[in-house]
């Protein structure tokens, strides 16, 4: 019976989860990012790029990746300079391939403006389809 409680519980409460998850989006909209401080934003993920929790900084990754493509006139040269030090000298392999992601977003932040408004429920997808988006690129070239 405790366990038939439990395993409710865990089904309750993940069905919570996913709806909640339906109406708050992973990511800010552009306009959420234009009335944003940026100046506290960029010192919080430049604090969450120095995490020791890998799942931390590839979140932060992919936020400060959806940021420069919301807002591409935007300064944002200490993030770029902590991403550019990432996708060579991050410990994982993981990290670099994600931090070399970003860096191409930083380098051409318009090649992404057309995927940059879709839904994405987590950080790989929003990085996933920036790599695809890459290859799609590389492709035609």
């Amino acid at each position: 019976m405790k366990i038939a409680a439990v395993v409710m519980l865990l089904v309750a409460t993940t069905g919570f989860a996913q709806d909640v998850n339906k109406e708050y989006p992973y990511f800010p909209t552009a306009a959420q990012y234009r009335c944003a401080d940026l100046q506290r934003v960029s010192v919080q993920y430049l604090a969450a790029l120095s995490s020791e929790n890998q799942g931390v900084v590839e979140s932060a990754l992919a936020h400060v990746a959806m940021m420069k493509v919301m807002l591409p006139t935007c300064n944002l040269k200490r993030l770029k300079s902590k991403v550019d030090e990432m996708a060579t000298g991050a410990s994982s392999l993981e990290v670099r391939y994600k931090a070399f992601l970003v860096k191409a977003v930083f380098e051409e932040p318009e090649m992404f403006d057309e995927i940059a408004y879709a839904r994405y429920d987590n950080a790989d997808q929003w990085l996933g389809a920036i790599a695809s988006r890459m290859s799609q690129a590389i492709a035609v070239r």
